[in-house]
């Protein structure tokens, strides 16, 4: 089919400008215009297209460097996860929990409290003695004074008998 310019005539408008050629197509002058927008249309599109897949290119690019450093965090976060698992394994297994230390702490109360009792006996039975040992303290001192009065008597009686 061929494309063909129209004559300039009235007449011509709206009609083949030959019936010889059956497969040829008059074009209008307005038809032209229109077809030669549609091409530099297309090829804004298309460069247009252009610049948007480069700028896709580039925004890929930076997409893929942040899935690059999201793998890396993800490493780390990895890493962060069995560290604390680590830790929490040791924790149950060395730390003392609130209800084991009270338990813990209850037995050593009642350790004490036995202690104490053992304590409180003995005191008792020290304070018994404290006071059986004033007791012949003070008798001592009654008995030395006793044997040197006897011893002075003694003396006098040897003095008067003249056994001296």
């Amino acid at each position: 089919m061929a494309i063909r310019a129209p004559s300039q005539s009235r007449r011509a408008l709206g009609k083949s400008t030959s019936t010889s050629h059956s497969n040829s197509v008059t074009i209008y002058p307005w038809a032209l215009l229109t077809l030669s927008s549609i091409s530099m249309n297309d090829e804004r599109i298309l460069s247009k297209l252009e610049e948007h897949d480069q700028r896709f290119s580039g925004i890929e690019k930076i997409l893929i460097s942040h899935d690059e450093r999201f793998s890396d965090h993800d490493q780390q976060f990895v890493i962060i996860q069995e560290k604390l698992e680590e830790h929490m394994v040791f924790l149950r297994e060395n730390m003392v929990f609130r209800d084991e230390f009270n338990e813990q702490m209850a037995m050593i109360n009642q350790k004490f409290e036995r202690i104490d009792e053992r304590f409180d006996i003995v005191f008792t039975y020290l304070d018994q003695q404290m006071v059986i040992l004033k007791r012949l303290d003070e008798e001592r001192l009654f008995v030395n004074e006793h044997i040197r009065r006897n011893t002075d008597d003694i003396e006098r009686i040897k003095s008067h008998i003249h056994l001296v």
